[in-house]
């Protein structure tokens, strides 16, 4: 009787055990599987931060480009500005040099047209006193010389009209020449046919 019921005893804490056993395991793998679970999610998540760092630097990166970028093109703004501002400070300077210039011109004008004015006032007072015979004589020269000059003037128009008369003339002999020339190409002259000694004659 004792000894059936240790056994009894014994068969019910190896049960027991076995069931405290299974519960450890299933409560182990459970376990495991969160750890697995909680690892993939801690991987995932460090791809992600990895990522956001990369993102961050790229965009760190950009932007400090942009900002060199930037910088560059207001350096280059402020030369280019400062180039143009010398640029006009220099028209200015030259416009008014050239202002003075033009200035100067027309008072130095203006004072050669009034001594021009009293040359010719004095001129004709001069001209006015002197003997009437001497006068004659000025205006015999005078005219004298303005039609030398009237002379000369119609001479220069008939040698340029002489000229490009001759140069018409010349021009017709090359053409006709050059029509002659052709026909001697073709064949025996005709007596119709002018000879270049004609044309030169």
């Amino acid at each position: 009787m004792k000894r059936g019921k240790i056994t009894k005893k014994s068969k019910h804490d190896l049960i027991v055990m076995e069931r405290q056993k299974a519960v450890l395991e299933l409560s182990l793998i459970t376990k495991r599987s969160d750890i697995m679970k909680m690892d993939k999610a801690l991987a995932k998540e460090e791809r992600m931060l990895k990522l956001l760092e990369r993102t961050i630097e790229s965009e760190n990166q950009k932007f400090e480009e942009f900002l060199k970028e930037n910088e560059r093109k207001s350096v280059e703004a402020r030369t280019l500005s400062e180039r143009e501002e010398k640029s006009k400070r220099e028209k200015n300077l030259q416009m008014k040099k050239l202002a003075a210039e033009i200035g100067s011109i027309k008072s130095e004008i203006a004072n050669f047209e009034e001594i021009l004015i009293d040359y010719k006032r004095y001129q004709e007072f001069l001209f006015k006193i002197s003997p009437p015979e001497w006068q004659e004589e000025q205006r015999a020269k005078a005219w004298k010389v303005k039609d030398q000059i009237q002379e000369l003037h119609e001479a220069d128009t008939r040698n340029s009209e002489c000229f490009l008369k001759d140069m018409l003339t010349w021009s017709h002999k090359y053409t006709t020449l050059t029509s002659v020339g052709t026909r001697s190409a073709r064949g025996p002259a005709s007596a119709d046919d002018v000879t270049i000694d004609d044309w030169l004659n």
